[in-house]
């Protein structure tokens, strides 16, 4: 089976793996069975290429990433960050978990 092309263009939403490179294939499939969307593994980077929902989009994938954070169990140690259209996730600290 050949692999898909590699879309043209930027991505409409970009996700740095950070510490969560080992889950990033399932990050994957996770977006793309719940938004419909274009979604490539890129090295440490998930992008985004097209959504079928464009209404909400940022807003969505923000709402998603936190339910793949719940379903690993790490929704309590890890905040979702979002600067322009490219997120990344900050593993909170201690002091940040009891405040």
């Amino acid at each position: 089976m050949a692999t898909p092309a590699k879309p043209q263009g930027e991505p409409l939403i970009s996700i740095e793996l950070g510490d969560l490179k080992d889950s990033g294939e399932e990050l994957v499939s996770f977006l793309a069975s719940r938004c419909g969307a274009d979604v490539r593994r890129e090295g440490s980077t998930v992008a985004i290429y097209s959504m079928r929902r464009r209404v909400g989009g940022v807003r969505l994938v923000r709402t998603y990433l936190k339910k793949f954070l719940h379903q690993k169990g790490l929704r309590g140690d890890v905040r979702v960050l979002l600067k322009g259209k490219v997120f990344s996730f900050r593993s909170l600290g201690e002091e940040e978990k009891e405040g």
